[in-house]
């Protein structure tokens, strides 16, 4: 099943989503738009992300993979430049998960690209150019581990 643009809001966060259920996905691909939206440093941050997820909030066992772009003072000394971002739970976000490299939980494996990284390309402006990036996550059937592929 797959629902587009659902539009949620809750307390913290206002989001729209694309949902598709299933058990036989072992990854997904996005372009996804780049921007630079305005930001506080009051623990507001900004983002554009595909997020993959199995297990619940309820059952305190949801598992997410998260990858995209952020806006983040709060995590970056200030800087509010649009930047690449990776991030996990295993535990519906209650004692573990991650940011980029800060943890076991990535492991780099390309000198070009780093999680955590400023985006170099333009960002978009409204009634102007718009600028996109690919990301890549799949599983590796073989061995289990989560990859991350950016750009082409």
């Amino acid at each position: 099943m797959t629902r587009f643009g659902q539009k949620t809001a809750n307390s913290q966060h206002e989001y729209a989503t694309v949902h598709v259920k299933g058990d036989q996905f072992y990854g997904a691909r996005s372009n996804m738009n780049v921007w630079s939206p305005k930001v506080s440093d009051a623990g507001e941050f900004s983002l554009g992300q595909m997020w993959l997820a199995s297990g619940s909030y309820e059952a305190k066992d949801l598992t997410t993979i998260e990858v995209g772009w952020h806006v983040f003072p709060d995590i970056y000394g200030g800087d509010r430049n649009p930047r690449l971002f990776g991030y996990w739970t295993r535990d519906a976000y209650e004692k573990n998960g991650c940011h980029n490299l800060l943890c076991p939980g990535f492991v780099q494996t390309d000198k070009r690209v780093a999680l955590g990284a400023a985006l170099s390309k333009p960002v978009s402006s409204y009634n102007g150019n718009q600028f996109d990036i690919s990301l890549m996550v799949w599983k590796d059937p073989k061995n289990g581990n989560w990859w991350l592929k950016y750009g082409e």
